[in-house]
């Protein structure tokens, strides 16, 4: 990327396309020594874990951990970060925890909504509530088309 080219992005031009979270997850999805290739598919990529994980959370809303709850991230969430800060590793493990939640038990589902909730706070993710989130998108054309 190069000025004199004129195919730099700035972040003010991208927030206006897309959430903070959104570009977040994304530059959180290479690791750090490695050169990210920006494009659109990653923008993509993860506004659908994004949209995937707080579809996961709507469902679990009944379900309220406590506050101490949140202060511990799961072990293998913990482990990748402090392997040289291996972010790609954090995403997989967050994918792997939002398996079929429909045939999990209460405890299971609350030990899922907490290391979700608990990861994105550590990664400054999930900050949004649920419902404000599977919002984002919504025009006034795509609601006309809906109806």
């Amino acid at each position: 990327m190069s000025k004199s080219l004129n195919n730099i992005l700035l972040v003010d031009d991208l927030i206006k396309d897309y959430p903070g979270e959104v570009i977040r997850l994304a530059l959180l999805s290479s690791h750090y020594r490695q050169g990210l290739d920006w494009n659109d598919g990653i923008l993509h990529q993860a506004k659908k874990l994004l949209d995937k994980i707080y579809r996961v959370l709507r469902d679990l809303e009944g379900i309220e951990p406590n506050e101490d709850d949140l202060k511990n991230p799961p072990k293998k969430i913990i482990e990748a970060l402090c392997d040289d800060l291996n972010t790609p590793k954090v995403l997989m493990e967050l994918n792997t925890l939002l398996g079929d939640i429909s045939n999990k038990t209460d405890d299971e589902k609350k030990n899922i909504k907490i290391s979700l909730l608990s990861s994105g706070n550590i990664l400054g993710i999930l900050q949004e509530d649920p419902s404000s989130w599977l919002k984002i998108g919504i025009t006034k054309n795509t609601i006309e088309e809906l109806l």
